[in-house]
């Protein structure tokens, strides 16, 4: 997705995560205009090692917190799911 949202990425998008069309355009917008300029974001990602590419999202956040190669995959999901928390909470930041 990070080249664009081809019919057939938005379809294997839809196929992997049950979302329509509307919602991945929603989630495009959201990881590629309104989180890089977050005042959570500047500060959190500083937390990373290494500084992720701001084009890569949201596929390098993932990376840096979940590997799908090990049994503790659930822990890296909800590592993620805490570190996203301030932004997704009510009150958050949008």
């Amino acid at each position: 997705m990070q080249h664009g949202a081809t019919t057939r990425r938005v379809r294997e998008l839809s196929q992997l995560f049950g979302a329509d069309r509307s919602t991945i355009a929603r989630w495009r917008v959201f990881w590629n205009e309104q989180f890089p300029p977050t005042p959570f974001w500047k500060i959190a990602r500083g937390r990373l090692v290494p500084v992720y590419e701001m084009i890569a999202y949201p596929g390098s956040l993932l990376d840096a917190f979940v590997r799908t190669d090990t049994a503790e995959d659930d822990v890296g999901w909800g590592n993620l799911l805490r570190f996203l928390s301030p932004i997704t909470i009510s009150g958050g930041l949008f």
